[in-house]
């Protein structure tokens, strides 16, 4: 909470207060929010998401490995989760993931029962890998940056932005758009635009590639100068 302020002002129940005689060092700070965060279960500092969470303002977990394990968690519109990693799911429970906001993260990872839905005007910012299990289902509707996936991606009126996609890559939706440099599965074009990239632009397809009448090659041809 903070004061002079009527937005920023907590509402509820003091479970715990620890009072000190001395200042506490950075360190000792540290470990006493851990400490606090496990014992109450306070995700923001944890990183663990086990109970139905919707995030409804940014939160900055840059540090840290982040689990949801909730069956259904939501980033709203407009807002940031930054994180070292994420891994959502634990293998067993079905799991509702719905991201309208933005992620940053180094690696994600989505386990098998998982739904997960990228909403349009949603942003993910991977920087590592994005690693989906066979038994988990992922639909794009919104921008995908990352530099490598592991598995089978749907792309839905959506952006998406790879060096290499380890799967297979379904394209739906006419304002759906991909830059991909190799996908080792099929690439299917139901919709939506192919765009390999800078004058010229290569994409490798390591098997079928099956384009419809509703969806485009875009070739850039690189002319003498």
């Amino acid at each position: 909470m903070q004061r002079y302020t009527q937005e920023l002002q907590a509402n509820g129940d003091l479970f715990e207060v620890i009072v000190f005689n001395r200042n506490l060092s950075i360190d000792e700070l540290a470990d006493i929010n851990s400490y606090l965060a496990r014992k109450w279960n306070i995700p923001h500092i944890t990183g663990i998401f086990n109970n139905d969470f919707e995030l409804d303002h940014d939160i900055n977990l840059s540090n840290v490995d982040v689990e949801v394990t909730a069956s259904k968690f939501n980033v709203n519109n407009n807002q940031t989760l930054t994180a070292k990693t994420i891994t959502v799911g634990n293998g067993n429970e079905t799991l509702d993931i719905v991201i309208s906001g933005n992620i940053e993260v180094d690696d994600f990872k989505l386990n098998s029962n998982v739904n997960f839905n990228s909403a349009a005007g949603s942003n993910l910012n991977i920087t590592g890998t994005l690693t989906i299990d066979d038994d988990a289902t992922a639909i794009f509707k919104g921008t995908v940056n990352a530099k490598r996936i592991n598995g089978d991606v749907i792309i839905e009126n959506g952006y998406l932005k790879s060096d290499y996609v380890n799967g297979s890559l379904s394209v739906q939706g006419t304002s759906s758009r991909i830059a991909v440099d190799e996908v080792k599965q099929d690439l299917i074009m139901d919709s939506g635009v192919l765009a390999p990239g800078d004058s010229p632009g290569i994409t490798v397809i390591k098997k079928n590639y099956i384009q419809n009448s509703n969806a485009t090659l875009e070739i850039e041809i690189a002319g003498n100068n």
